[in-house]
């Protein structure tokens, strides 16, 4: 399932951007 891989980087990016002040 590829599409939950793509889900869980995705939040990962998220994390980091919302960490970006």
């Amino acid at each position: 399932m590829e599409g939950v891989s793509l889900k869980r980087l995705l939040k990962d990016l998220m994390d980091l951007v919302d960490q970006d002040p």
